[in-house]
């Protein structure tokens, strides 16, 4: 008989046992397992024990992550209550004023012998978009600083309206005693040097109204204003004297240029003022009425724009080709009656030497004597 692990049955026990034997140590981790196995076969049943096995399980620690740490932030020493937080108020909003001063003019600087002071021309702007129609009024005060006080030379202009965006140019005279102001340290008074320009706004119900200070300026800073000729499309007799009115011409004398036909004269100036200029047509030899252009310069180089004159002919004066002859002579008186004749002789000859000659005609006629001839 052969060996029970030397036959096939045999060997598919063992094979079977160490495959069980495998399994059991891994799928059973606690204690030990004892397995039994019969096995029945031709030669009888055979049984083999198998000894208990140990299985050890190592058991692993548990891996803990560990968070970064993150360090907060540092906190101010002293943290104030919101309670405690007295809350800023908003800043109030802007208010744009509703005129602009564009520009400051001199016009002219006045008559101190005739009481009439200088006078300056403000532009101002509305910048708002809506018509400014409540009366202002626009304040012009001259000074000798930039020392503002009430009792200072002032003048005052009203302006009615302004419209939306309109530039609105107002005149305004000061009065004559802003030529005449004290200086400290002077003995003579002297023309004032500084101007304010303010704006009274429309008055409230208690009369009173705002005043806002446009700006300060010196009068040396203060330019005059641009030259402008009234006369235009004039006639004029060539020889004659042609009157200018007009504004910006300046105290000192520019040039006068009569343009004609591309011929351009030296017109001979007769009088310069800063409202006007009178100057005499040139003599020209016309046939009939010719256009001139005048060409005005101011002392300053400043030119204005030209001004269309006519050139005419003189009017003829009345003919004197014939001149009537005296229809009496003038006699001397007759002498008394009781004069003697040598008297009356005397009488008459001393009034003839005293009566002159008469011209007529260019012709010296002598007066007749009391005998009716020439003497």
């Amino acid at each position: 008989m052969k060996p029970l692990w030397k036959t096939r049955t045999g060997l598919l026990i063992v094979v079977l046992e160490i495959v069980l034997g495998l399994t059991a140590s891994s799928a059973f981790a606690c204690g030990g397992i004892g397995i039994g196995v019969s096995v029945g076969g031709r030669g009888g049943s055979h049984h083999r024990s198998y000894p208990q096995k140990r299985v050890h399980v190592h058991r692993q620690t548990p891996v803990v992550p560990v968070a970064a740490r993150v360090q907060a932030p540092a906190l101010p020493s002293v943290i104030r209550p919101a309670s405690l937080v007295t809350p800023q108020p908003a800043p109030p909003p802007q208010v744009q004023f509703p005129l602009e001063l564009v520009d400051v003019r001199l016009v002219d600087l006045g008559n101190a012998s005739a009481g009439v002071g200088p006078r300056f021309r403000l532009v101002l702007k509305n910048v708002t978009p809506a018509t400014l129609s409540q009366p202002f009024e626009v304040v012009l005060t001259a000074g000798i600083s930039r020392d503002f006080s009430p009792a200072l030379p002032t003048g005052v202009e009203t302006v009615a309206e302004i419209a939306a965006g309109a530039v609105l140019p107002v005149d305004v005279r000061l009065p004559v005693d802003a030529m005449t102001m004290n200086y400290p340290g002077r003995p003579e008074p002297a023309p004032f040097s500084t101007v304010f320009v303010m704006i009274n706004g429309p008055k409230n119900a208690a009369g009173s109204s705002s005043v806002t200070t446009m700006a300060v300026l010196a009068l040396a800073d203060v330019r005059l204003v641009d030259m402008s000729i009234a006369a235009a499309n004039t006639a004029a007799e060539v020889g004659t004297p042609v009157a200018l009115p007009g504004e910006g011409f300046g105290l000192q004398a520019g040039k006068v240029t009569f343009n004609v036909a591309g011929l351009k004269l030296d017109a001979e100036l007769l009088d310069w003022s800063e409202n006007g200029i009178t100057v005499r047509m040139p003599q020209l030899a016309l046939t009939s009425p010719t256009p001139v252009q005048l060409l005005v310069t101011r002392a300053d180089g400043q030119a204005a724009a030209p001004v269309a004159l006519t050139a005419v002919l003189p009017v003829a004066a009345p003919s004197n080709d014939e001149v009537p002859f005296p229809t009496s002579p003038l006699l001397p008186e007759a002498p008394e009656a009781d004069a003697t004749g040598e008297e009356a002789q005397a009488s008459v000859d001393t009034e003839a030497e005293a009566t002159p000659s008469l011209a007529f005609g260019g012709l010296g006629l002598p007066v007749l004597s009391g005998s009716g001839a020439a003497e």
